[in-house]
């Protein structure tokens, strides 16, 4: 089969699925069986059955649910994938297994900022500073792995290492960080000059 054909069957499958899955609905609408659960799975059924390529039903079904949820049309109702749950959990507990840094993408590609230095954490112990640009870690540069692929690569259990390289005024220095458990300070405050009191609030 030519590439073309290939790309023609594929097309038409899609379109096949299209109009099955809009038949179905059309069906369901007209009173035939629970407009539910038999149309999620009559709809399952046509696409294991007619789609061409590997699917990912893990992802097909929490994309389902999070319409399901989205659905309600209240705003404060989402759904967590038991992907998410890990960091979800983390970042509601303020507790987190890494090295204690915040770090947002700087707009040149060639790094991240780190904006913030957590306490307890190892990059604060070694001497990381806010300031600082995050350049590689674990040896792979963040202009080519990005922000998202410098998390997974910094995240990791309890006790483990790390190998990190950060830009001090255009300086390449090295550290071997431990990943901890961090503590988030939620809220922090201070009284300044005039009378006035300060208080940061990290998120709630």
């Amino acid at each position: 089969m030519s590439k073309w054909q290939k790309i023609l069957l594929f097309s038409l499958t899609h379109i096949l699925v299209a109009s099955l899955a809009a038949l179905l609905t059309f069906s369901l609408q007209l009173g035939y069986g629970d407009e539910g659960i038999l149309k999620l799975q009559q709809l399952s059924s046509l696409i294991q059955s007619h789609y061409i390529g590997e699917l990912d039903e893990t992802a097909m079904f929490d994309a389902a649910a999070a319409g399901m949820v989205a659905g309600t049309g209240d705003r404060w109702s989402y759904y967590v994938s038991a992907e998410e749950m890990q960091s979800y959990n983390e970042q509601k507990n303020n507790v987190y297994v890494g090295v204690g840094i915040t770090i947002t993408q700087r707009e040149d590609g060639k790094g991240a900022d780190i904006i913030r230095v957590e306490p307890g954490g190892s990059a604060k112990e070694e001497g990381i500073l806010p300031g600082d640009i995050l350049y590689a870690v674990e040896a792979q540069l963040l202009s080519e792995i990005g922000i998202d692929g410098a998390g997974e690569c910094i995240k990791g259990k309890e006790g483990t290492k790390v190998n990190v390289t950060v830009l001090r005024n255009e300086e390449e220095l090295d550290f071997t960080l431990t990943r901890k458990i961090i503590q988030v300070e939620v809220a922090q405050g201070q009284m300044l000059e005039g009378n006035i009191g300060y208080v940061r609030i990290a998120n709630f």
